[in-house]
């Protein structure tokens, strides 16, 4: 039991503590509730078909490899663009070490290696054939795993190039 006081202000205070820890018993008290509520929501919906395991795989969104890594049939995918006088080539690697990057001027039947890449992009600053003639490239590229090119090309990817 509280004695009254004669100061009307710390009466308030006294008052106010005693609202602030009713408030705070009853904030806990909902807070375990909701808590268990969205625990069992969440223990419902992870026995759902293709709800990711935990882990990377539920944080970062992916699954696991559905088979094993084919040599034979691995395909790249490569993307070019222009970016002020040269060539970008993107690429990912999936599974591969780096990539054999090959190009030629477009009706031409030889491809030209043009380097061995880990990382992408590639950028390729080959000058044009006639200074200041505009020529058609393509772009394929293979995987490159343990120093030796396997699986398919990659589509080609044409640009034009000005220099």
């Amino acid at each position: 039991m509280t004695i009254p006081s004669t100061d009307p202000f710390l009466d308030a205070t006294e008052a106010a503590e005693v609202a602030l820890a009713a408030a705070h018993e009853i904030e806990f008290v909902l807070e375990k509730s909701t808590d268990l509520a969205i625990r069992a929501k969440v223990k419902n919906w992870k026995t759902l078909p293709g709800y990711p395991a935990s882990g990377s795989e539920a944080a970062l969104r992916l699954k696991g490899a559905a088979g094993a890594f084919d040599h034979n049939t691995y395909k790249p995918v490569i993307k070019v663009s222009q970016e002020a006088d040269v060539i970008k080539i993107a690429f990912t690697k999936k599974g591969v070490d780096s990539m054999a990057i090959y190009s030629r001027l477009r009706g031409t039947s030889a491809w030209n290696k043009l380097a061995v890449e880990t990382t992408s992009p590639y950028f390729d600053s080959s000058p044009l054939a006639a200074p200041g003639v505009a020529e058609a490239r393509e772009y394929m590229a293979r995987g490159v795993l343990s120093d030796e090119e396997i699986g398919l090309t990659s589509d080609i990817a044409s640009i034009t190039f000005g220099g």
